[in-house]
């Protein structure tokens, strides 16, 4: 009986301390305690419930980098030879990932793996064919503790896949070489982003930048000088092609 009485005694002060707050504009000395009690209390859980997202967040850009972060930053060959003779190259590429065409199995099968470009590497004695100009650079690249040279030509135009990108973070686990963190590798692909450097597409969307000529046209009359003619010039634009290396998709 009393408690209610008091509730009842504290719901009037308090209806009056609106009236007064509203008349005056300030609460009441009790209540003003208590609502900055209340009001500090709530800064205090606020400000710790933001430091707990920072912290979740900073763990989480911490960690090693994903499959689709690093798809972010794989450079295609077309992008490497459109900036090769740029003096801003290196800064381009370093931090980078690359495709990178290792042969053939013994079943036929078409074999890559996944590097980190981490520089340019020295000119090559001579000039050599890749996208249809000559270039002599070479990328310094890893993809577990050793890093070595690496030329254009074989650098794929697609984007890795799982089982490639899963490669390269066991050879780097048994070279004891961290693998690149998330803000790391989003840090390097809004700087592409910034420069306007498309990244490779799956190797589904992506043809080869070398492709054959398109058919002559020849007549169907026999002995037609317009016929000789026109298969002569074929060989002839054929020819640079037939000498340079296949390159990967």
């Amino acid at each position: 009986m009393v408690s209610n009485i008091e509730e009842h005694e504290n719901e009037k002060q308090a209806e009056a301390g609106k009236r007064r707050l509203n008349d005056t504009g300030s609460l009441p000395p009790r209540l003003s305690k208590r609502y900055k009690y209340d009001h500090r209390l709530m800064e205090i859980v606020q400000k710790a419930q933001e430091e707990a997202r920072l912290k979740e967040i900073e763990r989480d850009m911490s960690a090693d980098a994903t499959f689709a972060e690093t798809k972010q930053v794989t450079l295609t060959r077309d992008v490497l030879c459109s900036h090769c003779s740029l003096e801003s190259f290196e800064k381009l590429i370093k931090g980078a990932m690359v495709r990178y065409s290792m042969g053939y199995s013994k079943t036929g099968e078409a074999l890559y793996r996944l590097y980190e470009i981490i520089g340019v590497g020295e000119n090559t004695p001579e000039a050599y064919r890749v996208n249809g100009q000559k270039i002599d650079r070479t990328l310094q690249m890893k993809h577990g503790d050793k890093a070595r040279s690496f030329r254009l030509d074989n650098v794929s135009n697609s984007s890795p896949t799982k089982a490639e990108f899963q490669a390269l973070t066991e050879a780097r686990k048994q070279g004891g070489v961290k693998m690149p963190t998330k803000r790391e590798l989003r840090e390097k692909a809004e700087q592409l982003k910034e420069w306007h450097i498309e990244i490779a597409e799956p190797a589904q969307q992506a043809s080869p930048i070398l492709t054959a000529a398109p058919p002559a046209k020849t007549s169907t009359k026999p002995n037609d000088p317009h016929t000789r003619t026109v298969v002569k010039k074929k060989k002839i634009i054929m020819a640079p092609f037939s000498a340079s290396r296949k390159q990967p998709r």
